[in-house]
């Protein structure tokens, strides 16, 4: 659930031509409108934004941000945004919070912050106070079911995923993958009709390529199964998936095609399909298989016309994690009969070898591990109730 109040903080400006030349320990200043007046702030499960307009008026370049403080401790602070030196009528200054930042329910003094460096930011010996922006009541997560939210996080702070990264001992001339996958499901995913993120619980065999014009430096193709839940909604879908990811030296979606099948007759629990991702170089184009017939393709790609894979990943995803991975310690997610297409050799039979590595966000909570004959295992260790 979301809402906001009307009422926003405006510190007046002679206050803070005030302390812009003043020392780092700089005591703590009230503002020129009225200090109970709350910030504006928006509540989503688990979750809190809180936002200030700050009215600055200066001559020299400065970093402003929030920061969360309390008996003389900071305990949170928000993005700085950089104010060159000229008059500037407002700019709007956030902080976020939610359930992982463990931070007590409760009253707490919502600052504003000058700093001259980035790095200073969050650092109380190198910044002065430009204003009160008044009491924030902070919720009490610790009484809230946190984990059916979605936490909001950047993509690289709230993702989990098990995995097996195969290294192309023969360098970049990956054209594919094919395996025999034992369907396991995510139980739960995290959200609901009030969540306006998706969630998903993903089992993936993967061809990646490094590069510098990829999305966060790879670009890559996969196929594989899982559960989805459409934001806005409190369905958990059980679906078949497709990705493919090429130049991105624009936005992500450049040259991206995802496809998630939720109608499609989904692998039922505990049965085991044969799924292969192959690239025709010719024209820069993936091919799907499903049990050894063509289930889709891509559009075309044009990077992946010259460029081959250099590494496999074979494992789990979820998007959040407060979704389940697939599996559990009793019946695990299962990837057996791995091989990949060599352009020189054609398809070869996994090896474990040196350079590869058994990889998870987090061992305690999302495990993985060889099985004889090169099969890989994958499991959820502490999945919800």
């Amino acid at each position: 659930m979301k809402f906001f109040t009307s009422l926003t903080m405006t510190v007046g400006a002679a206050m803070l031509l005030s302390c812009i030349d003043i020392d780092p320990d700089f005591g703590y200043q009230g503002d020129s409108s009225d200090p109970t007046d709350p910030p504006d702030q928006a509540i989503q499960c688990c979750m809190e934004t809180d936002e200030v307009n700050v009215a600055i008026t200066q001559t020299r370049d400065r970093y402003y941000w929030l920061g969360l403080e309390a008996r003389d401790s900071m305990y949170k602070w928000g993005e700085p945004v950089f104010v060159p030196g000229q008059t500037i009528d407002t700019i709007r200054l956030s902080l976020q919070m939610s359930y992982l930042d463990s931070v007590a329910g409760g009253d707490y003094n919502l600052v504003v912050y000058g700093s001259d460096s980035v790095e200073h930011v969050g650092r109380k010996e190198l910044r002065v106070v430009a204003g009160n922006a008044g009491i924030l009541t902070v919720s009490d997560f610790a009484a809230q079911t946190c984990s059916l939210c979605c936490n909001p996080f950047p993509l690289a702070q709230r993702r989990g995923f098990a995995q097996f990264r195969k290294t192309n001992q023969l360098g970049t001339t990956l054209r594919g993958v094919r395996a025999s996958m034992f369907s396991r499901y995510g139980r739960k995913l995290c959200g609901d009709v009030f969540d306006t993120i998706t969630s998903f619980s993903l089992s993936l065999i993967n061809v990646s390529h490094d590069t510098s014009v990829g999305w966060n430096g790879s670009i890559w193709s996969q196929f594989g199964f899982g559960t989805f839940r459409i934001a806005g909604q409190a369905d958990i879908w059980k679906c078949r998936f497709m990705e493919a990811q090429g130049e991105s030296t624009g936005t992500f979606w450049q040259n991206y095609d995802e496809r998630i099948y939720l109608n499609s007759v989904e692998p039922s629990d505990g049965s085991s399909h044969d799924y292969s991702v192959e690239l025709d170089q010719s024209t820069g184009r993936w091919y799907f298989y499903y049990d050894w017939s063509l289930f889709d393709s891509t559009k075309v790609l044009p990077i992946w016309r010259t460029a081959l894979g250099s590494y496999s990943r074979l494992g789990c995803e979820i998007l959040h994690q407060e979704d389940d991975l697939a599996g559990t310690v009793g019946s695990p997610c299962i990837i057996r009969n791995v091989e990949h297409f060599n352009i020189s050799y054609g398809w070869i039979p996994l090896t474990i070898a040196g350079g590869d590595s058994l990889q998870s966000t987090d061992f305690t909570r999302w495990m993985v591990d060889t099985l004889p004959n090169n099969a890989i295992a994958f499991w959820d260790v502490a999945p919800r109730p």
